[in-house]
């Protein structure tokens, strides 16, 4: 079983091919922090410094319609993130927690033993 980690960046070429070359507007993350400062240029490395979970969708560049890709982009990785968190956090508890078994004991098997008794007439 292979568990992801959930805090890993999804730093695709589709990012780099959307955003490379392009003038920042500011990219701010929810927190108000500034993640990339206004009329900085997206590079690769930019790109990849940058925590998609938490960064801001809006306003990136000043063209709307890239705007539009950015924010479409995010939301998709950002409902894929939450799926992954879940699932994530699941497998983690189950393997935490277990069943409702003690401590050391893997599997419950029930035997039932019947004992073989001679039949006599009367």
């Amino acid at each position: 079983m292979r568990i992801l980690n959930p805090s890993t960046k999804p730093y695709s070429p589709n990012w780099r091919k959307l955003l490379e070359g392009q003038v920042s507007a500011g990219v701010t993350n929810h927190y108000g922090e500034i993640v990339l400062g206004k009329n900085a240029k997206f590079s690769a490395k930019a790109i990849k410094s940058i925590d998609f979970a938490t960064v801001n969708p809006l306003n990136w560049t000043a063209e709307e319609k890239m705007n539009d890709l950015v924010n479409q982009l995010l939301h998709n990785y950002n409902i894929r993130y939450n799926e992954e968190l879940g699932r994530y956090k699941r497998e983690k508890f189950n393997i935490t927690i277990g069943d409702e078994l003690p401590n050391g004991v893997l599997k419950l098997a029930k035997v039932y033993l019947a004992s073989k008794r001679k039949l006599k007439v009367g």
